[in-house]
This record gives C-alpha cells, structure tokens and sequence, in this order.
C-alpha cells in the first residue's frame, strides 16, 4: 500500500510520516507534532491517514493534549447590564506556582475601567483579585484587561478579561 496523506483537523498539527511504501506485512511511523500557539485546556485533535485512491481515510488516530493555564482568570468575562447592580466585579487571578510567580502587569483602557488589584489570599500567596468597575454605566464599552506573568526560568504568560457595559 502506498499513504497517499496525513491530515489533521487544526492546522496547530503537523506530521512526519517516515515512509510511504510499505510492503506486506510492514508498518510506518507518524510523528504528530502540536504548537501550543496560545493555546490552554484540553485540546483534541485528530490525524486521518489515507491511501492512495480511497476517497474515505483508512484510519483516525485521535490525540489530546493538555495545556495547563499558567494564569487563569475567573471569571474570563465581566459585564454589566441595564438591569444589573452597577457595581464593581471580582475577577480572581491564579498561577500555576511552578512556572508563574509574579505578575507583571494588568492592562487595560484607563480611560474606561477602574482596576484594583489586591492579594487573593494572604495565607496562601496564589494570585491577584482584581475589582473591575466600569468608569461610567451609560457608555456601551466592550474591551479586554489583559494580565501578564512571569516566572523564575524567564517563562511568561497572559490571561485576558473580558469587560462589557450594555447600556
């Protein structure tokens, strides 16, 4: 048989095959390699092999793979409606302590948002809460908090917020 090609469903996956013509009673190699982009959670993706001249693959090879967030915001999106408490909103900032253990900066539009940022848990030194409040409730206003770490190894990593104010 003679495989014609190895498609996947993301293009965050390329694949090395380490040969094309097997005779009787041989197997090749797939090599799946994954780019974790921005990537986070739990990712699945599926590799289709085909053979020359078949329409349908032959064979699906399925692979997960596991990002962890290195900060991880809770809630991701903060909003605010006409019949909504006009108040501030809690968004909660973990790290994953083995890679990120600081935060470097939160950034957002200024103009449009208060940010306060204070200790989740004194006891346990695991993140930021952040106190988002929206500068003015009758402005529609749609925009992003963005949080950016960094840990010992010089790795580093973002989380985004998403704020919203429906007038």
């Amino acid at each position: 048989v003679r495989i014609a090609r190895v498609k996947s469903n993301c293009g965050c996956t390329n694949t090395i095959l380490n040969k094309k013509i097997l005779p009787p009673g041989e197997s090749a190699e797939i090599v799946a390699i994954f780019s974790k982009g921005k990537r986070q959670g739990l990712n699945r993706n599926r590799l289709q092999v085909y053979l020359d001249s078949q329409v349908d693959a032959l064979v699906t090879l399925k692979m997960n793979v596991e990002i962890p967030a290195l900060i991880e915001a809770r809630p991701q999106i903060v909003f605010w409606k006409p019949e909504s408490s006009k108040s501030s909103r809690h968004v909660r900032l973990l790290m994953d302590k083995r890679y990120i253990d600081q935060i470097l900066l939160v950034d957002y539009d200024h103009s449009q948002l208060t940010v306060i940022q204070e200790p989740s848990d004194p006891k346990k030194n695991d993140g930021l809460v952040l106190t988002v409040e929206p500068k003015d409730f009758s402005k529609l206003y749609r925009g992003t908090i963005t949080v950016y770490g960094s840990g010992a190894d010089g790795r580093k990593a973002e989380a985004r917020v998403h704020a919203y104010v429906q007038p």
